[in-house]
């Protein structure tokens, strides 16, 4: 018995691999198939990223959004950053089943991020990435302050863990991620 549970369980993974492959490939004829998978990644990694909520009581906003947003706006066209945006934090929100009112804002923020990238997309991505998470961290203080009720202290703990990863992103991996994507 447990042999056949086995196979079976076997079966319907290798089932769903087979149909997903097979759904990549029939979504290649109406659009490019490497952006939507490198997209499906950064929303996992945004998910997990800023799962650790869950295990460590500390406010932080440790996220990829902002990355992929200026990255996909420099690469593939302003609807695909714009996209990248809104898709990695719906992921997130999603897996972690929460629903805060800094997320509107955190979209928004977003959104941003991607137009300026596509803006300036003849900048270097390292410079023109880690202006734009300075920027982006701006405009999150002014916003958190006014609309969030987050205090003073959370709000610089967002602000200074978001600069520390974005900037390390943007400063030392952006180059090569968007050469690969």
């Amino acid at each position: 018995m447990i042999k056949y549970i086995n196979n079976k369980f076997v079966f319907v993974k290798l089932r769903n691999v087979s149909l997903s492959i097979l759904g990549l490939v029939l979504l290649s004829f109406i659009m490019p198939v490497w952006p939507v998978m490198v997209l499906v990644i950064f929303c996992i990694g945004n998910s997990l990223l800023l799962s650790i909520d869950r295990y460590v009581d500390a406010n932080h906003d440790l996220e990829l959004s902002t990355f992929s947003a200026v990255l996909f706006s420099v690469k593939y066209g302003l609807m695909w950053g714009i996209a990248a945006a809104i898709l990695t934090k719906i992921a997130e929100i999603l897996y972690n089943k929460n629903l805060a009112p800094d997320d509107v804002l955190g979209v928004i923020a977003f959104i941003v991020a991607a137009c300026l990238g596509y803006i300036f997309r003849s900048v270097d991505i390292a410079i023109l990435g880690a202006c734009i998470t300075v920027a982006i961290n701006i405009l999150n203080v002014i916003l958190s302050k006014n609309i969030s009720g987050l205090s003073f202290i959370e709000i610089i703990s967002q602000t200074i863990t978001n600069l520390f990863l974005n900037l390390l992103l943007f400063l030392s991996f952006s180059r090569f991620v968007i050469g690969i994507i």
